[in-house]
């Protein structure tokens, strides 16, 4: 599987690396590995830099659904996306904003940004500034 995830509960953070081509059910096996391993209240980094995204708005909708139906009782943890491609940044935009107000999904084009964002937020994934860092990504 290209994706791979650490969930860090001592920090309260999960850290996620995708590389090579990604499929719906790449994405799919990640969200159910991170509410296994209770990590979907963390605030999470992914770096997609080196991902390709091989699926299109039709599954971002399904894992929307997915994401929705299997969602917790806690609240979702904020995420954010580091990409290099103007259709990642896209897509993880619109995954981000068809996911709202459940959580806050925002890509970055660089990592010390996307850092610096979730830094923002405590353990809980409550924003200090909640808004006000996205804007500026």
């Amino acid at each position: 599987m290209p994706i791979t995830q650490t969930i860090d509960h001592a920090r309260r953070r999960t850290t996620t690396l995708v590389k090579g081509p990604v499929h719906l059910a790449d994405i799919e096996s990640h969200w159910r590995a991170e509410v296994a391993e209770r990590g979907e209240a963390y605030p999470e980094l992914v770096d997609a830099r080196e991902a390709t995204l091989a699926f299109g708005t039709a599954e971002v909708r399904r894992m929307v659904h997915l994401i929705r139906s299997t969602h917790t009782e806690s609240a979702l943890g904020p995420t954010a996306v580091v990409v290099h491609t103007d259709v990642g940044y896209g897509m993880v935009r619109m995954f981000g904003l068809m996911l709202e107000p459940e959580c806050e999904i925002v890509p970055f084009r660089d990592l010390a940004a996307a850092e610096a964002w979730l830094a923002t937020f405590d353990g809980r994934g409550d924003a200090t500034a909640r808004g006000s860092a996205a804007k500026t990504a």
